[in-house]
């Protein structure tokens, strides 16, 4: 299970990494998945994907602030 957990959340960190990338795909969406399967599956991996400058941008106030902020 552990290695199905960090193949799962290596892909959607791929996908979320595309995603700040294209305007047609979103990243905080995977960046968020792939946070539950590496702290799921290993804390070394998680701690790495936390400490990225897309995770940090896109979804540290999301987690913050436990969701999105309307813009007026």
């Amino acid at each position: 299970m552990k290695y199905f957990l960090i193949t799962m959340g290596v892909l959607f960190t791929i996908i979320g990494f595309v995603g700040a990338i294209l305007p047609l795909l979103p990243t905080t969406p995977f960046l968020l998945v792939a946070v539950i399967c590496f702290s799921k599956s290993s804390e070394r991996f998680e701690n790495w994907l936390v400490n990225t400058k897309i995770y940090i941008a896109y979804v540290e106030s999301f987690k913050n602030n436990k969701g999105y902020t309307l813009k007026n």
